[in-house]
C-alpha cells in the first residue's frame, strides 16, 4: 500500500513539474511576444516618422536657391532626429565605368530588369531598396550621359551615341580618372590602381554572364549567367559594393568612401561648384596626370564667390598642360549637381532607426528615386 502511495505522489510531482515547465515557457514566449511587438510598434513608429520629416526637408530644399551640404537636429512629434544632406555632384560615379549601354526606350517604371528584380529584394545588411510604390519615379532610373532610357539587358551591346565624342578620343576617360584618383587618396601605386580599375569594370561589364568574383568553372554561375542575363550589364546601387573588389581592403575603402557615389545613370559629371577646398584630389584626378593636387587644392580655395561659370573658366585658371582628353574633360565639369542624399537616424533607448533618401532634381523639384531603411552605407 505504501509502494502505491509513493507511485502517485510521484506521478503528481511529475505532472507539477510539467506544468510548471509549459507555464514558464508560455511565460517566456509571451514576453518574447511582446518585445518583438513593441519593437515592431516602434519601428514602424520611426519609419513614418522620418518620411514626414523627409517630406519637411525635401519642400525646405526645393526652396533653397543652392542645395548644400548640411547636417542638424530636428525635433518632430517627440522625437530627436538627426540628418544631413549630402551633394553627390562632386563624387566618382562607379556606374561611369559601365562600357557600350545599348540606348533605347525602357519601360513604363524606367528601370531595367536586373535592376528591378534587385530592388524587390531585401538589402543583405538589413535595409530594404525602396518600394516602387511610395516613390515618384522619374522618367529613366538608369541614363547614358545624354540622359536617355538605356536598356542593360540587350542581347547585343551596341556603343554610346556619343561615346566617339568622349571615350574614343582616348581610350576610356572615366576609368583613366577612377584610377588617378585611387592614387591620389590612398597612394597606392598606378599599377595597383590600374588592376582594381581593371576588376570593377570586369564586375560591371560581365562577358558571357561572367563577371568579377565568378568562377569561370561553376556551373551554378554558368547557368545564372544564360539568356539575356548573360549580356546584361550589373550597376551598382550601393557604392559599398566596392569593397567586394579585389584589391580593396578596409582601409582603402575607409579612404575613399567619401570620393565615391553609385548613381542610377552611366555618366560622369562632376560639379565643379560642389567640390570642397579639400577636395583637391578629385579635380586633379579629372585633369588625369597634367593637374597636382596642391594646385587643384590652390584652385579650389580661389574659386569665384559665385562658382565657375563655365568649364572653360577652370581650364583657363589650370593653366594645364596639353591633355588628350580635352574634350571629355570639358563634357564631365559641369556647374549644376542633380543628385542629393539625405540621411536621417533615431537614437533612443528601444534602439536605432535610420533613413537614407536619393533624390534627383529636375527643373527645380526633387524626385526621391530610392530609399533605404536600416543600418546602410551611404550612396
Amino acid at each position: 500500500m505504501s509502494n502505491q502511495k509513493g507511485s502517485a505522489l510521484l506521478m503528481v510531482l511529475l505532472m507539477m513539474a510539467l506544468i510548471l515547465s509549459v507555464a514558464v515557457l508560455s511565460n517566456e514566449y509571451w514576453q518574447q511576444t511582446m518585445i518583438r511587438s513593441h519593437s515592431i510598434s516602434w519601428q514602424t513608429q520611426m519609419k513614418w516618422t522620418l518620411l514626414g520629416n523627409e517630406k519637411i526637408l525635401k519642400n525646405t530644399l526645393e526652396k533653397q536657391q543652392k542645395i548644400a551640404a548640411d547636417s542638424g537636429l530636428l525635433l518632430l512629434d517627440g522625437v530627436q532626429i538627426r540628418y544631413e544632406t549630402r551633394d553627390l555632384g562632386g563624387c566618382f560615379n562607379l556606374n561611369s565605368l559601365i562600357k557600350n549601354v545599348q540606348s533605347g526606350k525602357n519601360s513604363s517604371s524606367g528601370q531595367t530588369e536586373s535592376q528591378k528584380e534587385r530592388v524587390e529584394k531585401p538589402d543583405q545588411k538589413g535595409s530594404d531598396v525602396v518600394d516602387e510604390g511610395e516613390i515618384a519615379e522619374p522618367e529613366s532610373a538608369f541614363q547614358n550621359e545624354k540622359g536617355d532610357a538605356v536598356s542593360l539587358a540587350a542581347g547585343k551591346e551596341q556603343p554610346l551615341a556619343d561615346e566617339g565624342q568622349v571615350d574614343r578620343e582616348a581610350g576610356r576617360y572615366p576609368s583613366a580618372v577612377f584610377a588617378q584618383l585611387l592614387v591620389n587618396v590612398t597612394g597606392m601605386s598606378d599599377e595597383s590602381a590600374k588592376n582594381i580599375t581593371q576588376a570593377i569594370e570586369r564586375r560591371l561589364n560581365p562577358v558571357n554572364g561572367i563577371s568579377e568574383g565568378k568562377e569561370k568553372g561553376d556551373s551554378a554561375s554558368q547557368q545564372r549567367g544564360t539568356g539575356a542575363e548573360a549580356a546584361a550589364h550589373v550597376p551598382m546601387l550601393d557604392s559599398s559594393e566596392l569593397r567586394t573588389v579585389e584589391g580593396i581592403d578596409q582601409k582603402s575603402w575607409q579612404q575613399l568612401r567619401d570620393w565615391v557615389c553609385a548613381l542610377p545613370e552611366s555618366a560622369l559629371l562632376v560639379n565643379i561648384n560642389a567640390l570642397r577646398p579639400d577636395q583637391g584630389a578629385m579635380l586633379a584626378a579629372l585633369f588625369v596626370n597634367s593637374l597636382s593636387v596642391s594646385e587643384a587644392n590652390r584652385l579650389i580655395s580661389t574659386r569665384p564667390a559665385q562658382g565657375w561659370q563655365d568649364s572653360a573658366a577652370l581650364m583657363a585658371a589650370a593653366e594645364s598642360k596639353s591633355n588628350v582628353w580635352t574634350s571629355a574633360i570639358k563634357k564631365t565639369l559641369v556647374q549644376e549637381s542633380h543628385y542629393f542624399s539625405l540621411s536621417q537616424w533615431v537614437l533612443e533607448e528601444e534602439g536605432e532607426y535610420s533613413l537614407r533618401s536619393l533624390f534627383r532634381e529636375e527643373n527645380n523639384q526633387l524626385h526621391i528615386i530610392q530609399r533605404r531603411y536600416g543600418v546602410s552605407e551611404s550612396y
